[in-house]
């Protein structure tokens, strides 16, 4: 598992060690490696970032790579903010909730009900009284993999609710920390598709015979 700085060392670590050696990448069930610059060829699963090891396409997939940048859909990236590791490549975009392709809603997206960084990270406001850590949001945030102004990947998020659903959308995608020129909704990588990550990391270990 990687995000951000995480995602750079966790890619380097495979790279370096993982990746020239045959029994260890026999031992790879998967790399999580989210909001950094991992990238394929357009159009390919395999042979940018790392030579060898293919973006996943299935839940159950192993030794493969799940990796993207979210932005809010109707807010895609500008400037740089989504630029491959290597140029001319297409930055990877697996799309958690449909890894095979298409669009899905997400399982289930986790927010804090805290912040440690006022200033940085503002307290989400769910408009209602909440005494868990952790809010879920089921079912109610649609996912697709889709193209910025250069043509690179990002994975898109929008609420898609049902009709009769009452939830409101508890993130404020104007807000300045999400700024599709600057980090987007970087900081919740992770957050709208937890469930789908999680249901996948089980199915890989189940495939495994784990």
């Amino acid at each position: 598992l990687g995000h951000s700085q995480g995602t750079h060392m966790t890619t380097r670590l495979i790279q370096e060690v993982v990746e020239p050696d045959p029994a260890l990448r026999e031992r790879l069930l998967a790399a999580f490696l989210l909001g950094g610059s991992f990238s394929v060829p357009f159009g390919e699963q395999v042979g940018g970032t790392l030579a060898t090891i293919p973006l996943c396409e299935s839940a159950e997939q192993l030794g493969c790579v799940v990796a993207y940048r979210t932005y809010a859909a109707g807010l895609p990236p500008e400037g740089t903010s989504n630029a491959p590791d290597i140029p001319g490549n297409d930055v990877a975009c697996t799309n958690p909730a449909a890894p095979g392709g298409g669009s899905a809603r997400a399982r289930g997206a986790f927010f804090p009900n805290f912040t440690h960084q006022e200033a940085v990270f503002p307290k989400i406001d769910f408009g209602a009284a909440i005494d868990t850590p952790f809010v879920v949001m089921r079912d109610f945030y649609g996912l697709s993999c889709q193209t910025d102004g250069d043509g690179e990947h990002f994975l898109a998020v929008a609420p898609e609710p049902d009709a009769d659903d009452v939830r409101t959308d508890p993130i404020d995608v104007m807000a300045p920390l999400f700024n599709p020129g600057f980090l987007g909704l970087h900081v919740l990588d992770y957050n709208f598709a937890l469930q789908d990550l999680l249901d996948a990391a089980a199915a890989k270990a189940t495939a495994a015979g784990l």
